[in-house]
């Protein structure tokens, strides 16, 4: 039938934002929808003219499965299960453990994290009987505004939505022809057994409200539906509008939550204070309710808050796209992307990428901007991005959808610093600091340490509760050090001395306080410490793990350093400085290769995807030719081998390998790592990533490191030291960058380099007077160097590396000019 009939908008260019993409085709299932989220909310639109559904998420919604939260008391199981792994090995010594725990109370299976679940769905349907032509759907990734748009006989239509931050609110206009708007909305019935459920549907209204079976509370949601002109009725069933100019729609979700006395976490303890005395008024504003019991009055309050907002959409979005494109505008590429394939739709510059077998530069550029998009969507005031960012539409995720913290959330976040959104981080910060009574709870029950522990995963609460006999999650102890990482890195960024003080040190310290129990009188006959039990994340166990080594290594570096930058706890400085003398040294093998473990003993198996044993090149930068050339070659055998051997196709997999390259100088194979996600076609059409190839399974990974892989392609530092174009990819032979940051407080106010030509052009402005090492890549032949206009005397300052010292004035900008040999 004609009516039935759909087709494409004939040229996506017209459509294509600067910043953004556009998808030709409807979206069949809801992770091919239009994306978007506020850090608090996220939201999907997906399907096509005739009938669509908005898929609303938020941040805080875990659904309890009912599982025990309580850990068993393994305080001292510590000492024997060493003694049993020494003479008997891991094996023995973690049935040992598992048969301790059960003797404690633990049920003897796996205790995996509350799962993230949907929202609510809403359903719009819009018949119409005439043919449906010149469809697109839109993404605006610098305002955060996503829309369809489509036109029949009647006229032109479109679907416009964005989720504000500046009034935490989805909203959502459909507008057509004058008197042409013909809807009905029904939101969809919560589909799982773990939700009592009660929908209404009202005239004007919409709303939900959701009580977990299980304990621990649940959630409100409500739709408000304003028509411009026509008829609104409802059945109770639905809402149906007739005869319209336009229908807005106005929703959100509060969740709530309630003590579950028998559970050991902390955010369900009833004696956490956030239970007691909060009114609904006086927390209007937060992110999530908690009370004792559920107040009635919450609903009403949600629905007022609503109705106290403007109808509209113009309107409400001004100040949000004002604050959006705030952040967003802060950073541009440009890589010589192609005109014609900018133009492209996803879904033709995807099967493009696919069918060329070749990664373009206007698909890099559109994956960058895509990468800070989804961060921004996901990271909001009291959480980091999950698993799948900030969406899903499913009630059984992979994995939960969890925190996983033994690789994905941290490559969430690796972006934020140099893509300037450090001002994102908040959340990351705020849910570890309130996890902190349940990590100090795992280091004394599962090792009777002090201080703090994470498990491999977390969702709403951080108990370590996700091992058993097949995954030894109890052995995985750096989570709480590697979480670190960004607390100091933040300070060295910004330079935020406060923050330093009141919020990096005091964590980095309770993190070492575990190592310091943890490893007290494991020194062997040459006075090194002994990592046992040690595991290299999801890769194996075994005494030393390399991982263990690095992470603790830059823990305590960073604290020695903070401690003296801040002049706090000379004391401990002595101490932390002890404990890192007696840190095992790393391994190489017979082949040149950075162990994997740092035992003799231990082989490697290097078909995986997890590649911990390189943290000194893709996180703590510790491997460098300077400081051990040896170390540095190493590890670049172990990154070829890895390379080499593995045949997984997950996504994280490839960013850690990307990651790693780029800190090691190896840029062709830093962008060839992500030149596999095209080849894979590892990318929705909303340019969210995959975790597989095809894409399957909708999982922002990707999206958190691709930016910063490209960034450390282009721009490397350490406080007092900056370097461009330090793996910068024969691919990427011309482009220009601007707007982000370096370590020591730099912002890279614009970067520009032409390979062929042999020029570089940087103008930067330091946020404070300072002394700074300029260096350029390695082998590069530099003519001269300029900083605004005055030739510079240029040395090597590294490794076969030319560069100069610069004085930066505090606050004015300075222009940089190099002028090399091109390589042949």
């Amino acid at each position: 039938m004609a009516g039935e009939t759909l087709s494409a908008v004939s040229d996506p260019a017209a459509l294509m934002p600067r910043h953004g993409t556009v998808s030709s085709a409807p979206a069949t299932k809801w992770e091919d929808g239009l994306a978007a989220g506020n850090g608090t909310m996220g939201a999907l639109l997906y399907g096509d003219a005739r009938h669509d559904t908005l898929l609303v998420d938020h941040c805080k919604l875990w659904l309890p499965a009912g599982s025990r939260e309580v850990l068993p008391n393994g305080s001292e199981f510590l000492p024997e299960m060493r003694r049993i792994i020494g003479e008997n090995g891991y094996d023995t010594g973690q049935k040992y453990f598992l048969k301790k725990a059960e003797e404690s109370g633990w049920s003897g299976k796996l205790v995996w994290t509350d799962a993230f679940h949907p929202g609510f769905f809403l359903n719009i349907d819009q018949p119409q009987d005439a043919a449906i032509t010149d469809f697109a759907r839109i993404e605006d990734f610098s305002t955060g505004e996503v829309w369809s748009q489509w036109r029949s006989a009647q006229g032109e239509f479109s679907r416009r939505m964005f989720v504000s931050k500046t009034d935490n609110t989805i909203v959502s206009v459909t507008t057509g022809p004058r008197g042409k708007v013909a809807l009905k909305l029904t939101m969809q019935k919560v589909a799982s057994p773990l939700i009592d459920s009660t929908v209404t549907h009202a005239d004007g209204w919409i709303t939900c409200h959701n009580t977990y079976a299980k304990g621990k509370g649940g959630y409100d949601g409500a739709v408000r539906v304003i028509t411009g002109g026509g008829t609104q009725t409802s059945d109770g069933s639905s809402i149906t509008v007739a005869g319209a100019d336009s229908v807005t729609l106005m929703l959100r979700i509060l969740p709530w939550r309630t003590p579950l006395p028998e559970s050991q976490a902390w955010p369900n303890d009833p004696a956490n204070p956030e239970f007691e005395g909060a009114s609904a008024q006086a927390k209007r504003a937060t992110v999530q309710l908690a009370a004792k019991a559920y107040d009635p009055q919450w609903m009403d309050q949600l629905k007022s808050d609503l109705q106290s907002l403007s109808t509209d959409y113009a309107r409400l979005l001004q100040p949000h796209s004002a604050a959006w494109s705030g952040l967003f505008d802060r950073v541009s590429i440009d890589l010589g992307g192609a005109p014609a394939e900018r133009a492209m739709s996803s879904e033709a510059l995807l099967d493009k990428a696919q069918k060329d077998q070749r990664l373009s530069a206007a698909l890099l550029e559109r994956m960058y901007d895509a990468g800070r998009y989804v961060f921004m969507c996901s990271a909001g005031p009291e959480t980091p991005p999950n698993l799948f960012g900030i969406w899903t539409g499913t009630w059984s995720p992979q994995w939960s959808g969890d925190y996983t913290t033994d690789t994905n959330l941290q490559l969430d976040t690796e972006l934020a610093y140099s893509a300037n959104l450090a001002e994102c981080m908040s959340g990351y910060f705020h849910l570890w600091d309130s996890y902190l009574p349940d990590f100090r709870r795992n280091a004394k029950a599962l090792y009777g340490c002090r201080g703090i522990l994470t498990g491999s995963r977390a969702s709403n609460n951080g108990l370590a509760l996700h091992w058993d006999g097949g995954w030894p999650g109890n052995l995985w102890t750096p989570g709480a050090s590697w979480i670190a990482h960004w607390y100091y890195d933040y300070y060295q960024y910004t330079g935020d001395k406060a923050f330093l003080r009141n919020s990096a040190i005091p964590f980095m310290k309770e993190c070492a306080l575990f190592w310091e129990d943890f490893l007290m009188g494991s020194e062997d006959a040459a006075g090194h410490y002994l990592f046992r039990p040690s595991y290299s994340a999801e890769n194996g166990w075994g005494d030393n793990s390399s991982q263990d080594i690095e992470i603790v290594t830059e823990l305590l570096s960073n604290l020695i350093a903070g401690c003296e930058t801040a002049g706090v706890d000379k004391e401990g400085v002595v101490k932390w400085k002890a404990m890192l003398a007696k840190l095992p040294p790393l391994l190489i093998n017979q082949e040149g290769q950075l162990k994997e473990w740092s035992n003799p003993t231990q082989g490697e198996h290097n078909d995986h995807r997890h590649l911990m044993h390189l943290y000194g090149a893709f996180e703590s930068e510790r491997f460098s030719e300077e400081a051990d050339p040896k170390l540095f070659e190493a590890a670049k055998v172990a990154l070829q081998n890895r390379v080499s051997a593995s045949r997984e196709d997950a996504t994280h997999g490839f960013m850690h390998t990307g990651l790693a390259a780029a800190g090691l100088g190896m840029g062709d194979m830093a962008f060839a790592r992500i030149e596999e996600l095209a080849k894979h076609r590892s990318i929705y059409p909303s340019m969210v990533d995959g975790h597989f190839g095809g894409p399957n399974v909708l999982c922002d990974d990707g999206n958190g490191a691709t930016p910063e892989i490209v960034d450390r392609m282009l721009i490397q530092s350490k406080v007092g030291r900056l370097a461009l174009l330090p793996a910068v990819p024969k691919a990427l032979p011309k482009g220009s960058i601007t707007g982000t940051r370096a370590r020591g407080g730099i912002t890279i106010n614009k970067l520009s380099w032409d390979l062929n030509a042999g020029t570089c052009e940087a103008f930067i402005t330091s946020d404070s007077a300072q002394t700074i090492t300029l260096v350029m890549a390695r082998d590069m032949e530099v003519k001269t160097l300029t900083l605004d206009g005055k030739s510079l005397a240029v040395t090597n300052k590294g490794v076969r590396k030319p560069g100069a010292d610069l004085q930066l004035p505090p606050g004015k900008g300075v222009a940089i000019a190099v002028k090399f040999t091109p390589k042949p």
